[in-house]
């Protein structure tokens, strides 16, 4: 049977379906990994919003009129194997990499999705919500839906999926979109002094990282939507803007 392959950032939409109990916990075979756009899944893999997690008693084969999940046999010199009902075949021989099972790291995703927003703050789990702290003033939840729902105060909403896109090139967080969504529902907008000291605190988060500067830069042009010499310029505003204030002895007040 041929597998039919899944469109772009369709693994991130099925992972960042929440339904309770939290935390997320989903775990995927490999052969339902091979289903998904091979460069999402190995993004997500580097990321390590996907790691391993053990290995499967059961297979799924795809040789059939119609896909089917069997039991895995052993041999006594160790051989594995399933045999399969449908298709009549007296046995199908595997590996075990085949068996190998892939987990969602919700931890991993919620760090990065934190990180993109420099919020540092303690985050807070309730049966019905995911209380992830402030951005620009506004209280930012995660909400039970498929897929998962960011929330500004409650009030606006948007999918946490539409402010993440998985490319060939990485994952990349668009937080102007979420920038618009907290304008929309607090009614103001960001200073440009505040957006500086944001920016640049997500700069030196990166650098942290061992991050490029080039790379960190072009990184957070993408995600403000902005130009990379237009970030640049914010940058050793915001830097001039520290130093005064460190002079000035208003740093940390």
């Amino acid at each position: 049977m041929a597998q039919i392959m899944r469109s772009d950032n369709s693994l991130l939409l099925d992972l960042l379906s929440w339904s309770r109990p939290f935390p997320i916990k989903r775990k995927l075979l490999i052969g339902e990994l091979g289903l998904y756009p091979f460069e999402e899944v190995k993004n997500l893999k580097e990321r390590g919003w996907l790691k391993k997690s053990g290995y499967s008693e059961s297979y799924i084969c795809f040789e059939c009129s119609e896909s089917c999940v069997q039991r895995v046999s052993k041999l006594e010199d160790g051989t594995l194997f399933i045999h399969c009902d449908l298709d009549g075949q007296v046995a199908k021989f595997i590996q075990p990499s085949d068996l190998q099972t892939w987990e969602f790291s919700f931890d991993a995703f919620l760090k990065d999705f934190k990180d993109a927003l420099a919020v540092d703050s303690v985050t807070e789990i309730n049966p019905n919500e995911i209380s992830i702290g402030y951005y620009k003033a506004c209280q930012l939840y995660l909400l039970e839906g498929s897929p998962l729902i960011l929330s500004a105060n409650k009030k606006g909403i948007i999918r946490v999926t539409d402010c993440i896109t998985v490319t060939d090139q990485g994952i990349k967080f668009n937080t102007a979109k979420i920038s618009h969504l907290v304008t929309q529902v607090t009614g103001i907008e960001e200073s440009s002094f505040d957006r500086d000291l944001r920016l640049y605190k997500r700069y030196t988060d990166l650098i942290k990282q061992r991050m490029r500067k080039g790379d960190s830069q072009k990184i957070i042009a993408e995600e403000e939507g902005l130009t990379v010499s237009r970030i640049r310029q914010i940058l050793s505003r915001a830097e001039k803007c520290l130093e005064i204030q460190k002079i000035l002895g208003l740093a940390n007040r």
